[in-house]
């Protein structure tokens, strides 16, 4: 099916492009079924994934006069706009869900009426004091990488260092941070 659509695609991508309304809802009927499954494998919430869809067919509205057939197929260059939008949104999301702030998540000392297991308290004591021996931009890239949940490359381009130089410093630190606990002989749970 997807083969036997080539040409009518790239006609209504053509018309769309030219601000054909209809052509855009036809458009839609050919490709809503296929679009959403290809997003829904990235994006689980069938909430998200519906204004990924929409996203996709917003830019279309407004790109498809770039699309070029020597380029792709109708089919690859919705693909790329799904995936792309699609891993974009999921990016967000899980940011979303790690906003609490990074001292927060190693705090040792609990509030008042609330108890942990001493090694817990342990664990907790030992991390925080390798995160304090790491230098300031060291705790940053970490913070970015497992509490912010950014990618190597996003962390670049917010901090504008090289892709290397992140990678190489976040490295650093791991393996300083991991020294740091190797000496402290962290407990272990049982």
């Amino acid at each position: 099916m997807i083969a036997d659509m080539k040409a009518p695609l790239a006609d209504l991508l053509q018309r769309v492009g030219c601000g054909d309304e209809p052509a855009l809802s036809d458009l839609q009927h050919h490709t809503r079924t296929w679009l959403t499954c290809s997003i829904r494998r990235i994006v689980k919430d069938p909430r998200h994934g519906e204004e990924v869809l929409q996203d996709v067919y917003t830019y279309v509205w407004q790109h498809a006069s770039e699309y070029r057939n020597d380029r792709g197929t109708p089919w690859a260059w919705l693909a790329m706009l799904a995936r792309s939008r699609a891993l974009d949104r999921l990016r967000l999301t899980r940011r979303e869900s790690k906003v609490v702030e990074f001292d927060d998540r190693v705090r040792p000392i609990l509030p008042a009426g609330c108890s942990r297991e001493p090694v817990e308290m342990w664990q907790g004591f030992v991390l925080q004091a390798g995160l304090r021996e790491l230098s300031s931009d060291q705790r940053r890239l970490v913070r970015m990488a497992f509490f912010d949940g950014f990618s190597h490359s996003e962390i670049a381009e917010k901090t504008d260092m090289p892709l290397g130089t992140v990678k190489t410093r976040i490295r650093a630190a791991l393996l300083r941070l991991r020294g740091v606990l190797m000496k402290k002989e962290l407990p272990r749970e049982s």
